[in-house]
């Protein structure tokens, strides 16, 4: 086993604690609408799309993250591009490489991202607490280009 300080960090890890959407456009918020009323009716509350920016790690454990129907993935020059639902360009994801594969196949909707990060430990020489940051880094950067969403939320019902 490989010790994790000598393990260089992937920009995942260090993705900030931050609204994902501090400002957003009138159409964007028209197409977020529908989805965050869904989210609300189903949990009788929750967290806005923008504020899992926010929470703390033990706050997104139990998040089960599901690709949204509609969204067509492709992959461009070892990248992985998708045009999420209701839009007609396509946004980068991330470069298609390993450790990012790894953790993107099992964003499925049954799956917590506390055992996602788990099981990508498991293949990766990094800890939990590393595996579990990248694997929110990659969680958000998929939210916030619309991609995905979490099925569940567990802080409000």
């Amino acid at each position: 086993m490989l010790d994790e300080n000598y393990l260089p960090i992937h920009s995942f890890e260090l993705f900030p604690r931050e609204n994902l959407m501090p400002e957003i456009s009138r159409r964007l918020f028209f197409a977020g609408l529908k989805v965050e009323l869904d989210l609300y009716t189903q949990q009788r509350g929750g967290t806005k799309i923008g504020e899992l920016g926010l929470l703390e790690n033990n706050e997104l454990y139990e998040l089960i993250p599901m690709i949204l129907p509609g969204t067509a993935i492709s992959i461009r020059n070892q990248e992985i591009w998708a045009v999420p639902p209701g839009k007609n360009e396509a946004v980068r994801l991330f470069v298609s490489e390993k450790n990012t594969l790894i953790v993107y196949n099992q964003i499925n909707g049954k799956k917590p991202l506390r055992k996602i990060a788990e099981y990508f430990s498991c293949l990766s020489d990094l800890p939990f607490e590393r595996s579990f940051l990248y694997t929110r880094g990659l969680f958000l950067t998929l939210v916030k280009e619309g991609v995905c969403l979490p099925v569940n939320n567990p802080l409000f019902g």
